[in-house]
């Protein structure tokens, strides 16, 4: 397994994947995370072992249950050895998948938490008092020297 710091910065910032405590079961589920993704990379922090996979991460129930000779469900048994993950994860009965969310998807996750606190506040509606009661102030800042001597003034 890798250690931290294997990875580049850029690199961990498209990486998804779960994040497993050790054991036997964690090794079979990155052993099959493995033949099913390219370009795994298990980082031990001792406590538990961060997988990534670039941009998305598929995992396979039947794989893990032929690795461990045993029966594995999802998500009752990934769930247990799985305190985190990076990444949009779905579950269905045969796999788990980790994927990279769009910006588009970010927005639209963000939108929605902001108009739920919006409504728990019971602030909706209330552009028209803000716009009617609160000014903002013009700032006016002199453009850089650098500026001022390349662009000449009008």
């Amino acid at each position: 397994m890798e250690r931290s710091g294997s990875r580049s910065p850029s690199d961990d910032r498209e990486a998804v994947g779960p994040v497993l405590t050790p054991g036997p079961l964690a090794d079979a589920v990155i052993a099959a995370i493995r033949g099913a993704n390219a370009d795994v990379t298990v980082i031990d922090r001792g406590a538990y072992l961060r997988v990534l996979v670039p941009r998305r991460c598929r995992l396979e129930r039947a794989r893990v249950a032929e690795i461990l000779e045993a029966d594995f469900q999802l998500p009752g048994d990934l769930e247990a050895i799985m305190p985190s993950f990076r990444g949009r994860l779905t579950i269905a009965e045969e796999r788990a998948l980790w994927e990279l969310s769009t910006k588009d998807q970010i927005l639209a996750d963000q939108s929605a938490k902001l108009r739920y606190l919006f409504e728990q506040l019971a602030v909706t509606g209330s552009k028209a008092m803000v716009d009617r009661y609160v000014t903002t102030p013009a700032r006016h800042r002199p453009a850089p020297a650098s500026l001022r001597t390349a662009v000449p003034a009008a």
